[in-house]
């Protein structure tokens, strides 16, 4: 009887769907079909809606009762950049917020894929990303841009909402999350403030899902980054989580793990939602989002002091711990040594210590501590890696959102905030008393010192610098045109064909042409003119006081240059746009962008500009 009395209730209430939805509809509601949403009786009534009504929802004062699913959307182009997307079909509202973000010269049109296909156009949206096709691809929610598929909204009072969604529940797809950024996103494309309290009813799922706490993965047995200290969990690496996490407004719970390949096993198959230390790697990449550098240091390599091991190219072999980000570095850097799995940093070190061929690797701060901790003094450092382990906050993929906050919180910490946590733990060290290893303990510790004066003061022109190349990176680009008062001329060109060379040689053959490239290029200019990485294959060059016409001339040398460099047997060419620069970096870039745009279009490997 109860649930007789249940089904006729819901049956008082009508229930409108879009014409052409497909998807599961609940029982016992009148279900009605519409083509307008101004066809429809609120009255006693849910509607469900695609997101892209959602300016007409805040503009209506409409209410959300609950959201159905969640948009996967690609934007699929035969361009490599979207700032340079003319035509694009299948537009809809998240695609239109992040187009108008970075591209405000596109056109909306009616196509098909195949149209697509036969470079008809030159962007379509799709929702699944075909395979084995040639194009570029840009998933939106890498950008952030994370919208629901649908809404079902209410516009008066409806009577016992929260039974009703209670039937929902066993219905649809329930994510409340994105509900919230795509509240954010579409009242800052509409320039409308959104009071959530007014737009979303407030039932129970919302108030679950927001006191949940995020499952943080530690291990803590990688001192100086995860570690007890008086029974309390601290390490540099997890203090600096905690200071970001404060940024955020992040709730959360540390859960203890004690073999790191574990720790993976859980962010892919979302038992845990964060891990605050380790860092980006292709396999990684496939699960997980990465945030930004928080910190980096270099890897140490240290040897048996009996095996007389003097320099690099004499190791042959070297103890690492199994799927550690160090072992992944070691690999891509140094693929011909012989590597010997390890559950953790201490076997590899005490398997180094007590063999004559074995070496161990991890980062350096890591590798001195626990020498010292171990009493291990008969090791020795052989080698000091020059690439970086960068610090970063592993995020499962399907977390977006999270990623935006994290990265925020990043850019705001000090140099003061990051080297006080560091010392904090480096500090602690030299505070113990050794009195049998003074002298190497001293070295020891000096070392580390050294080491992290050097990053701290490094730190400020790091921030300018692209880590690639070596050049100025965009921030850096920005900061120097602004000390430029004189007429210049600047150049933004991009490496003609990159993916293609990515996808054919591999992505370290295309880091060795980035870098390549770069260092052409400086060789090649005044120590006045300002050079640097826009982003991804994209460069800038401002000739300080240099006229439109010269520019050319400069810019027509450049481009016979990188095109008569052998790069490994393979051919590299560059396409270059040129504008006049009087102050307006943005201005002088997006004309000389068109520039290039025209040079692309013209067959790549030449020189366009707009004066």
């Amino acid at each position: 009887m109860i649930w007789l009395f249940f089904a006729v209730f819901l049956y008082a209430y009508n229930f409108y769907v879009p014409e052409k939805y497909k998807g599961v509809l609940p029982e016992n509601f009148k279900i009605l079909k519409y083509k307008s949403l101004k066809d429809i009786n609120f009255t006693n009534s849910l509607v469900l809606v695609s997101s892209d009504y959602l300016p007409f929802i805040l503009k209506n004062n409409l209410k959300i009762l609950t959201p159905v699913g969640v948009k996967k959307e690609y934007i699929l182009s035969n361009i490599d950049s979207l700032s340079k997307i003319k035509t694009i079909a299948n537009v809809d509202l998240p695609v239109k917020i992040l187009l108008d973000k970075v591209n405000g010269n596109y056109k909306e049109v009616n196509a098909t894929y195949e149209d697509f296909k036969s470079k008809k156009i030159d962007a379509i949206v799709v929702e699944k990303k075909p395979k084995n096709e040639d194009f570029y691809d840009f998933y939106l929610p890498n950008y952030g841009i994370v919208f629901t598929k649908y809404l079902i909204i209410y516009k008066n009072e409806i009577p016992n909402l929260k039974s009703i969604n209670m039937h929902f529940e066993k219905i649809f797809d329930f994510k409340f999350k994105p509900v919230y950024l795509s509240l954010i996103l579409t009242g800052y494309y509409i320039d409308r403030k959104v009071e959530f309290s007014k737009v979303l009813f407030e039932n129970y799922y919302v108030q679950k899902e927001a006191e949940e706490k995020l499952r943080v993965a530690v291990t803590p047995n990688w001192p100086p980054f995860d570690i007890y200290v008086n029974d309390q969990l601290s390490g540099i690496g997890v203090d600096f989580f905690k200071l970001i996490a404060k940024k955020a407004g992040l709730n959360y719970r540390f859960i203890i793990v004690n073999y790191w390949p574990d720790v993976l096993k859980m962010i892919k198959e979302k038992e845990a939602d964060i891990t605050p230390n380790t860092s980006e790697t292709q396999d990684r990449k496939k699960y997980a989002l990465f945030s930004k550098p928080y910190y980096s240091f270099p890897l140490g390599i240290v040897c048996n002091s009996n095996a007389h091991i003097n320099s690099f190219r004499e190791i042959k072999k070297i103890a690492v711990g199994k799927d550690f980000t160090a072992e992944k570095l070691m690999k891509k850097y140094y693929p011909n040594l012989q590597y010997i799995e390890v559950k953790n940093v201490k076997e590899a070190l005490e398997l180094a210590a007590k063999s004559k061929d074995v070496c161990a690797v991890d980062m350096l701060p890591v590798i001195l501590w626990n020498i010292q901790k171990l009493s291990l003094y008969n090791l020795t450092l052989v080698h000091k890696t020059s690439f970086k382990f960068n610090l970063q906050i592993m995020i499962r993929k399907d977390r977006p959102d999270l990623l935006k906050k994290i990265n925020k919180a990043i850019d705001s910490l000090s140099p003061e905030e990051k080297s006080k946590i560091v010392n904090k733990y480096i500090g602690g060290v030299l505070k113990e008393e050794n009195s049998n290893n003074s002298l190497v303990f001293i070295f020891v510790s000096i070392i580390i010192l050294v080491i992290l004066a050097l990053i701290i003061l490094k730190y400020r022109k790091s921030s300018m610098t692209d880590e690639l190349t070596g050049i100025l990176n965009r921030r850096g680009v920005i900061k120097e045109a602004k000390k430029i008062s004189v007429e210049s001329t600047l150049l933004f060109f991009d490496i003609d064909h990159f993916k293609k060379i990515n996808d054919t040689y591999g992505h370290e053959f295309g880091d060795y042409v980035l870098k390549e490239i770069s260092k052409l290029i400086k060789n090649s200019i005044r120590n006045s003119d300002v050079f640097g990485r826009w982003g991804g294959e994209e460069f800038v060059l401002i000739l300080r006081g240099t006229k439109y016409k010269d520019g050319l001339k400069v810019a027509e040398k450049i481009r016979k240059i990188v095109e008569n460099y052998d790069f490994n047997g393979i051919k590299v060419t560059i396409s270059i746009g040129e504008a006049p620069f009087r102050g307006d970096l943005q201005n002088a870039v997006e004309k000389a962008d068109k520039a290039l745009y025209e040079a692309k279009e013209n067959g790549r490997n030449q020189v366009k500009g707009i004066e």
